[in-house]
């Protein structure tokens, strides 16, 4: 049984056989750019869970996924809550009361 707040993905294409590559996700293919992190979770009680995490960085942001390893099922547990930044360039920075005093890099 999937968690509530994951959705699952399709695996289109993998790298070197173990790392995601591509997938698709409500209907949108998604390329992995870089792969930042794996890390396992294994649960033994009540019900045994294996668990393989995967931190994506993608076009559209980054995205973690969790496979499944006793059922085979790929999930996206976090992802990207906005559109890329290049479409919101155009929205005006509100500025603090501090932007004056300290170096503002961007």
């Amino acid at each position: 049984m999937a968690s509530p707040h994951a959705q699952q993905v399709q695996l289109l294409d993998w790298r070197l056989g173990y790392f995601p590559h591509r997938f698709r996700w409500r209907g949108q293919v998604h390329q992995v750019l870089h792969v930042q992190g794996i890390w396992e979770e294994c649960r033994g009680w009540p019900r045994r869970r294996q668990y393989r995490y995967y931190r994506l960085l993608c076009s559209a942001g980054l995205f973690v996924l969790r496979h499944d390893l006793l059922h085979n099922l790929w999930q996206v547990v976090s992802a990207p809550a906005f559109e890329p930044r290049s479409q919101w360039e155009d929205v005006p920075q509100r500025r603090s009361g501090y932007a004056g005093r300290f170096a503002v890099v961007r």
